[in-house]
């Protein structure tokens, strides 16, 4: 069943968009024919020269004029059938526009003069071209009262096709004349055949210009490729060279074999809003300057949902909190045409254990202070997420009017198997009941052969749609753990305050009755007694020794680390204040070997001895790190680190522009402990990618935090990209300098 909540946070805004096409450079963006030669530009109607220019002021010729029309009218492949021999003796049977004409010449388009040639290099003039496209419109001789040309100038004008065009019957016809009537001819009504008949527009009864509403992209429908999009007649694929048409918008697209090559836009306003709350079919919103208001959805208009009409009776089954809906103006601005409907977004589920107060983030999902948080419709802190809870960021389509939701559902028991296999699970069965896995859930993860046994006890944690997003161990679960921050002796009675970072990175002091001054820095087990006291275990640790890490498995040596492993990182447990700790996450670890000293303990559990804890001591090497001298001024140095410039007033023996050095950080620099030198040397780079560089016949890979520092000819020291670097130049100086797994952290280039 799909949770609904309420929210008070809405936004209303208008949207229109045109796509662009090739710009021709002799056709400015104010002229009146702008517009006419865009859109039969990017139906390749009307082309430019190979200098990019439309040369709206040239003559059409008659030749010219039969292959713009014909592929008007969308007979184009019918030429190339037809190409060769005419009824004209002045056509040429290679010519290029033979298969054209025949064309023309056989729906009865145009004809040929009264000499009996077609005369193809002649300009064709203003009564000729009111006559074609009168005729290609289905009017003849017959429908029309009067003598020619008048007759059909006047038809022409009647029907709109001589708007912002003047010209004399005799006068020959510029390009960007043609342009304008072929345009205003592509919004014509065709000749009815009889008065019953509904009213038809030419442009909609040729295929390729047929109008199509955008209903759904790869981003509102799943099972959309990221190069489809959906319309209200199919669902096609985007040439690479088409930017991909706005959602909702109307368009008029070229498809061929089922591919848009060409789109063009008939700037139909959208209105877009997203939906606060819902009765019925009347929706809540708020409008730009923040004011609530509502709006019952109007009957008259087509509504789609998921890329199918729905009927105004099922709206009310589909409107929530943060639904979208894209409205689109009919032509006479007074009502709505059609209107899109589209469900919430919901980002990947978030497990409650990730929930990270120091950096705002439960996993991948970041939160501020302003984001709502909701559970059970009511507003909660990031504090109160539980380890089991799941967490989904929710938004409308545009990105915008956000909250987190949060699901406390999870079911424990038994496991008894999965359906219909383990290794092509659909579902899973705890004890007697069978639940089914939602689209979110890592199938990967139950296929472990050395996990997820019949009559293992596990929990099965429930998602926003009533199902199954993950499936954890109970004794992964890390929170009964803490790491001691600092601790005071009783001052009154036998109590003591002792302070904890716990797993989800918030802290909090209790009192206890046990007597551990010397679990400053370590991690504890404990067990609340009540809301005020709690009783502390010591953790044995594990020996000093050197560890492997396989951070693609997730092992370290032979073994397996949980998904929600807690890793505290030690960087200082000084007297007289709180232990620092940084709590990293998996992804942040270093591959390969570890040496002893920096691992200092990790917590097993389960069966398999499972890692779920584990202690380090500057893991990353953040409290020493490598620096460049930058600058020299008096006792006063500029030293970059990671990137950054810092000052530093103390001595540094031996330095100079461009030396590295180690330094000690908590903030700024607090010491320099002396200058460092390279063993990886050269003066090229043989080989280098976005991972690795190879100088002196030998590859390194790059850790992710490695910074490149260049040192030019002028003597200043800047930060480059891996892009910057060059294996086509002699260095006076490449140094590498690498960690205890021979990853490179930095890169010094020196310049000739």
């Amino acid at each position: 069943m799909k949770l609904r909540v309420t929210m008070f946070i809405i936004l209303i805004f208008m949207a229109t968009s045109t796509v662009a096409f090739a710009e021709f450079s002799d056709v400015k963006s104010d002229a009146s024919y702008y517009d006419a030669i865009s859109r039969l530009s990017v139906f390749g109607i009307m082309n430019g020269d190979n200098f990019n220019k439309f040369n709206p002021d040239s003559m059409l010729t008659r030749e010219q004029f039969a292959k713009i029309i014909v592929v008007t009218a969308g007979l184009g492949d019918d030429a190339n059938s037809l190409k060769g021999s005419t009824v004209f003796p002045d056509i040429p049977n290679n010519s290029w526009a033979s298969g054209y004409i025949n064309v023309a010449l056989s729906k009865g388009f145009i004809t040929g003069m009264p000499d009996g040639k077609f005369h193809p290099y002649d300009k064709v003039t203003f009564a000729q071209t009111c006559t074609v496209l009168v005729r290609v419109l289905g009017y003849t001789d017959q429908d029309l009262k009067g003598f020619w040309p008048d007759n059909y100038i006047e038809k022409a004008k009647v029907i709109g096709l001589t708007s912002g065009v003047k010209l004399q019957a005799m006068d020959a016809m510029p390009r960007w004349a043609a342009a304008v009537m072929i345009n205003s001819m592509l919004s014509a009504s065709i000749k009815k055949t009889n008065p019953q008949e509904t009213e038809k527009i030419f442009s909609e009864s040729i295929d390729f210009y047929k109008s199509y509403i955008v209903l759904a992209n790869s981003k509102t429908m799943e099972r959309l490729a990221s190069n489809q999009i959906m319309t209200d007649k199919g669902v096609f694929y985007l040439d690479v060279k088409v930017k991909e048409p706005e959602l909702g918008s109307k368009y008029e697209f070229y498809i061929k074999d089922d591919k848009i090559t060409s789109v063009f836009n008939k700037l139909n306003k959208l209105i877009n809003y997203t939906v606060e709350s819902a009765s019925d079919t009347k929706i809540t919103y708020k409008d730009k300057e923040g004011r609530s208001n509502s709006l019952v959805l109007p009957d008259k208009t087509t509504y789609y949902y998921n890329g199918t009409k729905q009927t105004y009776d099922n709206l009310k089954n589909l409107l929530q909190t943060n639904t979208s809906i894209i409205f689109a103006e009919n032509s006479s601005q007074d009502g709505y045409e059609y209107a899109l409907i589209f469900d919430p977004v919901y980002s990947k589920p978030e497990i409650g254990s990730k929930l990270d107060i120091s950096k705002k983030k439960i996993g991948s999902i970041a939160y501020d202070d302003n984001l709502p948080i909701i559970r059970n419709s009511q507003i909660i802190k990031a504090a109160s997420i539980e380890k089991y809870d799941v967490c989904y960021k929710i938004s409308d389509i545009w990105g915008g009017n956000s909250y987190i939701l949060v699901v406390d559902s999870k079911v424990s028991g038994k496991l008894k198997g999965f359906l219909p296999t383990k290794v092509t699970a659909k579902q899973i069965q705890i004890d007697t009941k069978t639940y089914e896995f939602g689209k979110d859930m890592d199938i990967g993860k139950v296929r472990n052969t050395s996990r997820y046994n019949i009559d293992d006890d596990v929990i099965a944690l429930i998602g926003y749609e009533g199902k199954v997003v993950d499936v954890i161990y109970p004794y992964e679960d890390s929170v009964n753990y803490a790491l001691v921050l600092n601790y005071s002796d009783a001052t009154a009675g036998d109590s003591r305050t002792i302070k904890l970072l716990l797993p989800n990175n918030t802290t909090a002091s209790y009192k206890t009755k046990d007597a551990f001054s010397g679990l400053k820095g370590t991690l504890i087990s404990y067990n609340k007694i009540d809301d005020e006291y709690i009783s502390v275990s010591a953790i044995e640790y594990t020996s000093f020794k050197d560890y492997t890490i396989n951070k693609d498995d997730r092992l370290i040596d032979s073994y397996l680390v949980t998904d929600d492993v807690k890793i505290y990182n030690i960087m200082s447990n000084n007297d007289g204040s709180d232990t620092q700790v940084n709590i990293l996450n998996w992804s942040d670890i270093p591959y390969g070997n570890i040496p002893a000293g920096k691992i200092i303990h990790i917590n097993k559990s389960g069966e398999f001895g499972d890692i779920n804890i584990i202690v380090a001591s500057d893991l990353l090497d953040q409290k020493y790190k490598l620096g460049v001298v930058s600058k020299i001024s008096g006792g006063r140095y500029s030293i970059m680190v990671d990137g950054r410039e810092y000052s530093y007033n103390g001595p540094v023996t031996n330095a100079q522009i461009g030396s590295t050095t180690i330094v000690s950080m908590s903030g700024g620099i607090d010491a320099v402990l002396g200058i460092t030198y390279s063993y990886n040397k050269s003066t090229k780079i043989q080989a280098y990618d976005m991972k690795r560089i190879k100088i002196n016949d030998k590859v390194y890979r790059f850790r992710n935090d490695m910074v490149i520092y260049k040192k030019g000819i002028d003597g200043g020291i800047t930060v480059i990209g891996k892009d910057d670097l060059r294996t086509d130049k002699t260095y006076v100086d490449v140094s590498l300098f690498t960690d205890y797994n021979n990853m490179v952290k930095m890169v010094l280039l020196s310049e000739i």
